[in-house]
């Protein structure tokens, strides 16, 4: 919009010959208006103070003023985990080794069987089937009250050992994807293409034709990094055997080359790490 065009629509507003506009924060927070009737957010402030701010623009004249706010939850939990970026508990860095480990720091499985393997005079647990798994950002960060920095930078601490890391990061994927079959079914395809049969094992749900594949789930039947997986998809895609769909959201994605054989110890290690480069805080439960 020119700088002309935009002159004359904030004066048949501020004039009353213009009943609605659509404009930026800016612009709201400039207007001198007593009557102005209602304050509608189609995005989340940073902050509450910010929003008390912008919605006192209503109401001015005595009426009463009506404010609404449409709420994205992707909006939401950036914002809110931007927010608590320099708060992470001890507690949520436990639930992150749970999920990257599968198991729970006391010792106890978790999300698949561990199997001991005897080797050098000491024992080593291994995760069965696959030693490759996958964290949606979005999700994580919502449930763990850890934003995607944070995660990232407990997964590099893990691997930062380089004679003994205890996982390789991978590069991020698409947390799900959209498969659809077009020329043979799924069952005639997986004999010979194992990420048809992995998304067969992993019983993804069907929607009017369309498999709704989550990588975490995907990941659990078949032990192979999911550029692999992606890169095979996409040639069935060229072949139009399938049609794919990524997901807009991220994954974290690893590979498990060890268990640690102290929790506590790595626990404690990580949460006194992230305290010298987030101020990490043992907040009570």
């Amino acid at each position: 919009m020119t700088t002309q065009a935009r002159e004359t629509v904030q004066a048949a507003f501020l004039s009353g010959n213009l009943r609605v506009v659509v404009a930026t924060v800016a612009f709201g927070m400039g207007v001198d208006k007593p009557d102005l009737d209602a304050v509608i957010h189609t995005a989340l402030p940073h902050s509450l103070e910010e929003y008390v701010q912008q919605i006192g623009r209503a109401g001015r004249d005595g009426r009463t003023g009506r404010c609404m706010l449409f709420l994205d939850d992707a909006e939401y939990v950036k914002l809110r985990a931007l927010s608590h970026s320099c708060m992470v508990r001890k507690e949520s860095i436990e639930q992150f080794l749970v999920k990257v480990f599968g198991r729970d720091v006391g010792g106890s499985d978790s999300e698949q069987q561990v199997t001991r393997k005897r080797g050098k005079g000491k024992e080593h647990a291994r995760l069965a089937p696959s030693q490759h798994r996958a964290l949606p950002i979005v999700a994580a960060a919502a449930e763990l009250d850890m934003n995607e920095e944070v995660l990232e930078g407990c997964l590099s601490f893990l691997q930062a050992d380089p004679t003994e890391p205890f996982i390789t990061a991978l590069p991020n994927a698409a947390a799900t994807m959209d498969v659809r079959f077009h020329r043979s079914s799924p069952e005639e395809l997986a004999p010979k293409h194992p990420v048809v049969a992995a998304i067969l094992a992993a019983k993804c749900r069907k929607y009017s034709g369309t498999y709704k594949v989550h990588l975490p789930a995907l990941l659990s039947v078949i032990d192979r990094p999911p550029g692999e997986l992606l890169a095979e998809l996409s040639a069935l895609a060229a072949a139009r055997e399938v049609g794919l769909d990524l997901g807009k959201q991220g994954a974290l994605v690893w590979r498990i080359v060890r268990q640690p054989e102290d929790w506590q110890g790595l626990l404690d290690e990580m949460t006194a790490r992230l305290d010298q480069v987030s101020n990490v805080r043992q907040c009570p439960v």
